[in-house]
């Protein structure tokens, strides 16, 4: 392993954060066919544990000091639009108290991500995932034994393990898994035994991703995949195979025009009979862009629906059925709640953690990191791709949401540790470590 990724490898003492950040994705789902695990994957458990943890860095030495200043003060702008969208709002007490929650959720997950990597290693940095992956393989694995794993939209079958109707869900979370499998197989890669046991849960996961027909999770999935690939230092022989890959199916596909038209009904028709690319979704689509151009320049509120005037406040924030309509669009659903200015400062978010991302890719030749660093870009852009499909943005209860700040925090972790071990030593510290240095014995 190289120097860069084996930085801060030795692991600290276990902390508490060590145990309870990987349920945190699974809780957030807010239920479980697993009956065993009622007690600690529901819908309250998910609000009691984001407590304890914001409680835990609140009171915390040093937590404000990991916390980038560039992006802490695009983050207060952003959180602080939303809080002023109330003042405004249709529904003050729905955009304040989702404001408040989204705050909370933000600050915690991006703590709790920066301690991650600090107190585990770079090469650790995707472990978190470790019970969302096997959690998610074995909803796949056991839903073949559930009669109810399969549901029909109007000729195509879906698979939503033992999901019961959700099989965008279950696509979600496997393609939120998958960083977590593809840094395992490149790990192990060396090992005969260990890259096949990573592998085999490799390509099962992209198999039940593939068969949830879950057009969001499985181009997000594609995009990881993309930037994966692309980080690779390509030798002629493995651009050679690449090539005799691509021609063989598209010989196979060209042979057979029926296995282009039925993988296109599929997974970009979601229909046997053919109609408008993507018609399932462009509904949707048309209710929160009509939306979006009613947010215009401050948007309606934080939360709020067009065209709603009635909150239940009762129902789970996670979802917008509290509001009355889906909103199938993240960027489109953010102009309509905090309107443009929001938008914007959405977009200088985006591009400082892309930044971010692009200072550490270029600040070494190390090919491992750089594999990391490509799979950081690939989850980072198919988490946008799945957000234009799905509208978890503006959902703070959303297991996305909490995924993607968690994502944020990580990387951030990871800055923050490389520069440690790349920054030079004061000259008293390396008098002192040149002091300390015993001569060899032969």
């Amino acid at each position: 392993m190289s120097s860069v990724v084996s930085a801060h490898i030795t692991r600290k003492k276990l902390s508490f954060i060590h145990f309870i950040l990987p349920i945190c994705p699974v809780i957030f789902i807010g239920g479980t066919p697993f009956s065993v695990l009622n007690i600690l994957i529901n819908d309250k458990t998910r609000w009691f544990v984001l407590g304890i943890l914001f409680f835990y860095f609140s009171v915390k030495k040093n937590t404000f000091r990991y916390i980038d200043k560039k992006l802490a003060f695009i983050l207060f702008l952003y959180l602080g639009w939303c809080f002023m969208s109330a003042f405004w709002s249709s529904a003050f007490s729905l955009s304040f108290i989702k404001s408040l929650i989204l705050t909370i959720l933000v600050f915690t997950m991006f703590s709790v991500g920066i301690e991650w990597v600090r107190t585990n290693s770079i090469m650790r940095c995707f472990d978190y995932l470790w019970f969302l992956a096997f959690y998610s393989l074995a909803m796949g694995f056991l839903g073949k034994y559930n009669s109810h794993s399969t549901y029909r939209i109007g000729e195509i079958q879906v698979y939503t393990g033992l999901f019961t109707n959700q099989s965008n869900m279950f696509g979600s979370m496997l393609f939120m898994a998958s960083p977590y499998l593809f840094w395992k197989t490149y790990s192990h890669w060396l090992h005969r035994k260990k890259r096949f046991i990573w592998g085999f849960l490799l390509v099962s996961c992209f198999f039940y991703l593939f068969l949830t027909v879950s057009r969001s999770a499985i181009l997000g999935a594609s995009v990881m995949s993309l930037f994966f690939f692309l980080s690779f230092n390509m030798t002629k022989k493995i651009l050679i195979l690449v090539c005799i890959l691509m021609t063989c199916i598209i010989t196979i596909f060209s042979s057979d025009t029926s296995i282009i038209d039925n993988a296109m009904n599929r997974y970009i028709y979601k229909s046997t009979v053919r109609h408008e690319v993507l018609a399932t979704r462009l509904n949707g689509w048309e209710k929160t862009y009509n939306a979006a151009l009613a947010g215009g320049l401050f948007g309606l509120g934080y939360g709020v629906s067009w065209g709603r005037s009635n909150y239940d406040l009762n129902k789970r924030l996670s979802d917008g059925f509290y509001s009355g309509r889906e909103k199938t669009n993240s960027q489109l659903a953010i102009v309509e709640e905090i309107g443009i200015v929001g938008f914007m400062i959405y977009i200088l978010l985006l591009g400082n953690v892309l930044f971010k991302l692009g200072r550490l890719f270029k600040s070494t030749s190390d090919p491992s990191f750089r594999v990391l660093m490509g799979i950081f870009f690939g989850i980072f852009f198919g988490m946008l791709a799945h957000s234009m499909f799905e509208g978890w943005w503006t959902s703070p209860g959303a297991p996305e949401s909490l995924y993607f700040w968690i994502l944020v925090g990580i990387i951030r972790g990871v800055e923050i540790v490389k520069m440690k071990h790349t920054l030079p030593l004061p000259k008293e510290r390396k008098e002192q470590n040149i002091a300390q240095i015993k001569p060899a014995v032969f």
